[in-house]
């Protein structure tokens, strides 16, 4: 099977086809994202949160601009607080786990402080999909973190 490379235009692209091409690239490299799959990544959230059907880069870039600010130092803060990077979760409610391949902090206009959006990829379904806070759970024990090659992009 051919794999490609993130395409320079993810504009109309739906949740799941994000979602395959972001695993694909995590598939390849383990343990980073590059430029390309941050931007998928990135995109997947932001369909979540607004639950767009379809990605389209302007909405994502406006919703960008008008968000409310919040300090790089209280987006930090809480995503010091949340599941790391590189550990195995449960998808709550489903027989899925998976890995944490990356955090972003957004704060809505409603609240004081950030949430915690995680993208998980699920080898068993060959997707990456976004998840809430209250979605996942960290599995227990010597579960807990990926393998270490994972965690260290080997």
């Amino acid at each position: 099977m051919h794999q490609q490379a993130t395409p320079v235009n993810i504009d109309g692209l739906t949740t799941a086809e994000l979602g395959r091409l972001l695993h694909i690239q995590w598939e390849r490299r383990p343990g980073t994202l590059h430029t390309g799959g941050r931007r998928l990544a990135s995109a997947l959230i932001h369909m979540r949160r607004t639950r767009a059907l379809r990605y389209h880069a302007a909405a994502h870039a406006n919703q960008l601009a008008n968000a409310p600010r919040t300090s790089l130092h209280l987006k930090q803060r809480a995503l010091a607080t949340g599941h790391p990077l590189g550990s195995r979760a449960a998808i709550l409610g489903e027989p899925h786990t998976g890995v944490i391949v990356h955090t972003e902090a957004h704060r809505d206009p409603d609240d004081i402080y950030p949430s915690i959006w995680y993208i998980v990829d699920i080898t068993a379904l060959r997707l990456c999909r976004p998840h809430g806070t209250d979605e996942i759970e960290p599995l227990s024990g010597k579960d807990h973190r990926a393998p270490r090659a994972v965690r260290e992009g080997r």
